[in-house]
């Protein structure tokens, strides 16, 4: 059985770093590097002090997980939730019918 390779997006050494990544940039990456099985979303870390921010980063982090499926396909792309994110989001995911769903801590 062959082994299966992920791609991280490296969302979270970004937001660690304080530099920002280009989603075009990295879908660009990933469609030059098509072998790879699946690649993680480009997820969206912030600091969640209220609820209304919450909301935000949840909605951006699904935004994102959607444009990079237009661009890679749906079957390629795993979205990410975190915990203590907004739990609408999760349910989309799964409304969706993703065959995968990464779960992240930071909250």
């Amino acid at each position: 059985m062959k082994p299966l390779l992920m791609l991280d997006s490296g969302a979270f050494t970004a937001w660690s770093k304080k530099v920002e990544i280009d989603i075009d940039e990295y879908i660009r990456f990933c469609q030059k590097n098509s072998w790879i099985d699946y690649f993680i979303n480009l997820d969206v870390i912030g600091a969640r002090f209220t609820w209304d921010i919450v909301k935000e980063v949840s909605k951006k982090s699904f935004d994102n997980y959607l444009y990079i499926c237009d661009k890679l396909g749906m079957e390629k792309v795993i979205p990410v939730f975190h915990l203590g994110s907004s739990p609408e989001y999760l349910e989309k995911y799964l409304d969706l019918g993703v065959d995968y769903l990464a779960l992240g801590c930071i909250s």
